[in-house]
């Protein structure tokens, strides 16, 4: 073989193995290019998952009585175990577009005004709140009992306001109960008021009393005295206003 002959067959050698070695890289090249958008593409489904869209989510009550609040299983909210009137309880960070189902019984049972309350919602962003409104619930026709508050105290006028538990609700603040008698005079303004209750079917009523004293006519008194009671006894009663802003049932 001649020289020139030789240099010929070394360079398209050189050249085939050139050509294979960057069809080589080429290859390698492109299914390196294919693993990386294969694995761009699952992180960003595994994002997509993991950065679901939440809100913070709570729910209010807007009926007086308390209530123990349960929600369905899918929505692994778990359960309330009691709330009262104008309270918020936070769920926590709830995926957006979870659809709720939600069930609440009075904490007091059969012996509520109101009995079993439920509803649906679907928590997202304009409504991150599920409200309990008292058309949600059945209600129970509670019997009435009749409270007498007498003030029987020698120059000491009272405000009273009672807390209703079988009803959930709070009477608005009685009128000063003037005292029976000022400095041995009998007083010229009523004495008594009387405030409606409501009965548990076996006929007993469930009240917390709340009273202030102030002196009248000189009489002087230690400032911000009170006193609290809780009545649970069948039947209407008479509740009596004494000295030392005391409460007595008569």
């Amino acid at each position: 073989m001649s020289a020139m002959t030789l240099k010929k067959h070394v360079t398209t050698a050189a050249t085939s193995a050139g050509a294979l070695v960057m069809a080589s890289l080429l290859v390698a090249g492109v299914a390196l290019a294919d693993s990386k958008s294969s694995s761009n593409s699952s992180n960003t489904k595994q994002t997509d998952s993991k950065g679901a869209k939440t809100v913070a989510a709570s729910f209010k009550s807007e009926i007086a009585v308390a209530v123990h609040v349960t929600f369905n299983n899918e929505s692994k909210l778990g359960e309330i175990k009691s709330l009262t009137n104008g309270y918020s309880y936070g769920l926590g960070r709830v995926v957006e577009g979870t659809k709720v189902e939600w069930v609440a019984t009075p904490v007091l049972g059969d012996r509520a005004s109101i009995g079993k309350c439920s509803g649906k919602a679907t928590i997202d962003g304009s409504h991150d709140t599920i409200v309990l409104k008292q058309e949600q619930c059945e209600v129970h026709s509670a019997a009435m009992a009749d409270i007498t508050f007498e003030n029987v105290s020698d120059g000491m006028a009272a405000t009273l306001w009672v807390e209703d538990k079988l009803k959930g609700t709070q009477s608005p603040v009685v009128p000063e109960l003037p005292p029976g008698t000022i400095s041995g005079q009998p007083s010229n303004l009523t004495n008594k008021v009387k405030i409606v209750v409501a009965k548990d079917p076996s006929g007993k009523i469930n009240i917390t009393a709340h009273m202030k004293c102030h002196g009248m006519k000189g009489r002087q008194l230690v400032p911000g005295i009170h006193d609290d009671e809780d009545y649970v006894t069948k039947g209407s009663t008479t509740i009596q206003v004494i000295e030392g802003c005391h409460f007595k049932t008569q």
